[in-house]
């Protein structure tokens, strides 16, 4: 067997096919609404009908609300030239130049320089942008690619880190611009330009770099398939880079047996995910763990994974839950926690659903990305259909605090499931109401997140010779929502409550005139998560 694509297979799963790329049309894109399973689409493609992407998703990262896609797909959002990697920024897709091209290739990690905003792609691709040593990294400075060396790296790259000024790479590769000690691991000079081992140039890696993160001090955890990295004995599986050539291991005796695929750092502890078992001696540290400084313990009191084929690629970390995606089924007994689930208040639970009573991917479908973005939670992954829409398919995004408002009259149905904005587009009702009359909105704040929340709703006021109420059960709130200080009490996830809006149309209102009364709701959680309903009453 090839050893690259040996190295290859201990990290990711993905299959190249050849693929060409034509056109130039640009589509610009909004969110659509989530499907019946809680999971929203990441705009469309060409048609609004279309998926944004229509391959398999290896990579997310972000800068502020810009989500960066990398993996083996082709026209994202319908743009053309947006192949292996694009761009969303909430509202549309952008490529990235002319893309990586339409030769077998995959991109398996992406770094943004925090100074100049240049992209660094790595994973398995050639002369990127028509650079001939622009072999497996590649760097966008806003324009076009090209290679950080006049020679690139010999093998695969599936991991990027930067760190002050310094960019960490980690792969498959066995030399980095011709170094023959930056075996599957190298810095990057992003200012000077330069490579150099970060090994003693005795000792090297010992095998394959799946993972690299910032240990949120100075240094770098470094995860993958090896053994004594840099000569440190038990330094198995993963290993703590401490600056210069300088090494430890993670823990005291060898605490992993097995590849360690994905690592997140949350204040001082380390979780790391891969297809290990009783990590540190814990019985129930199955494919994933938590590092506190002394001791490897579990997630939860059982083991959620188990000691056969499921594995862990990717983890992310909120304030309030850990969250793991890979190739998984009913982790730890529980129903629709496929593929994707989150450790929360000391246990695992689903992440939405297909909207059928099932897990939100599949079963036995890898996923392999993952990202939190401000309120929201990013998957990518090998699924053609997320959430049970194939509008989101490969990748989608889950609110983690979102408040849902729907809106009625009468004995009509809600409208606004599942769509959020602050106007009120595709959540507006209309209604004619004679004068001298009263018109009598329902109006439900639901808790589309994930985590129990509170809302704070706000609502249009009287005017003119249209007179308005709000009412919480019988309570007269209209002050407090006026002032947009009416809180409402915490709502548990797919919990809602309904307060009413009364609109009293006076005798001196003229026949024909239309007023529009929006009301919304803010979380407490994250106050960038609103949504808004509109009633708009015309007098008869």
């Amino acid at each position: 067997m090839n050893p690259t694509r040996q190295l290859r297979r201990l990290c990711v799963v993905a299959v190249l096919t050849a693929i060409t790329a034509t056109g130039t049309t640009a589509v610009v894109t909004t969110a659509t609404g989530a499907g019946s399973g809680g999971w929203n689409p990441i705009g469309h493609g060409k048609k609004p009908a279309d998926p944004a992407l229509a391959g398999k998703v290896e990579t997310l990262t972000s800068v502020g609300r810009t989500v960066y896609v990398g993996g083996d797909f082709i026209d994202a959002g319908g743009l053309a030239k947006a192949d292996h990697i694009a761009s969303w920024n909430g509202k549309k897709w952008s490529a990235l130049g002319g893309g990586l091209g339409d030769s077998p290739s995959a991109v398996y990690a992406i770094a943004v320089d925090p100074v100049t905003g240049d992209v660094f792609a790595a994973g398995s691709f050639q002369d990127a942008g028509g650079d001939l040593a622009a072999d497996a990294i590649a760097r966008f400075d806003g324009t076009s690619w090209r290679s950080l060396s006049s020679v690139g790296l010999n093998g695969p790259v599936f991991a990027l880190a930067i760190i002050g000024r310094t960019l960490y790479v980690g792969g498959g590769f066995s030399e980095a611009a011709g170094i023959a000690t930056a075996d599957s691991v190298a810095a990057y000079g992003i200012d000077s330009g330069a490579w150099a081992a970060i090994t003693d140039g005795n000792n090297d890696i010992g095998g394959s770099v799946c993972c690299l993160v910032f240990d949120g001090v100075a240094g770098l955890y470094v995860g993958g398939s090896f053994f004594d990295a840099d000569g440190i004995p038990n330094a198995d599986y993963a290993a703590h880079y401490l600056g210069g050539t300088a090494w430890s291991a993670v823990g005291p005796s060898s605490a992993l047996n097995g590849r360690v695929r994905a690592m997140a750092v949350s204040g001082t502890d380390l979780y790391v995910g891969g297809d290990f078992v009783n990590a540190g001696g814990d019985l129930n540290a199955d494919k994933v763990a938590k590092y506190a400084g002394a001791d490897w313990t579990a997630l939860g009191s059982t083991s959620a994974f188990g000691d056969g084929g499921n594995s862990i690629y990717a983890l992310a970390v909120d304030d309030d839950a850990v969250f793991a995606a890979g190739y998984f089924n009913n982790a730890g007994g529980r129903s629709r926690i496929d593929g994707v689930g989150a450790f929360k208040a000391g246990a695992w639970t689903n992440v939405g659903s297909d909207g059928a009573g099932n897990g939100p991917v599949p079963v036995n479908t890898l996923m392999t990305s993952l990202r939190v973005v401000g309120d929201q939670l990013f998957l990518g992954g090998l699924a053609s259909t997320i959430g049970g829409s194939t509008k989101a398919g490969y990748a989608a995004w889950f609110p983690l605090r979102q408040p849902d408002g729907q809106i009625a009259v009468g004995t009509d149905p809600f409208v606004g499931k599942g769509v959020y904005n602050t106007t009120g587009a595709g959540q507006t009702v209309h209604q004619t109401v004679h004068r001298s009359a009263t018109e009598t909105f329902k109006i439900r704040i639901r808790n589309d997140g994930l985590f129990a929340d509170t809302f704070t709703v706000k609502g249009t006021g009287s005017f003119g010779p249209y007179k308005v109420k709000y009412l919480s059960g019988t309570t007269n709130v209209t002050a407090a929502v006026v002032a947009g200080v009416f809180a409402m009490s915490a709502l548990g996830p797919a919990a809602w409550r309904t307060i009413k809006l009364e609109v009293t149309v006076s005798p001196s209102a003229t026949v024909g005139d239309v007023r529009s009364f929006l009301v919304s709701a803010t979380s407490s959680g994250a106050g960038t998560a609103k949504d808004a309903v509109k009633a708009r009453v015309k007098a008869g």
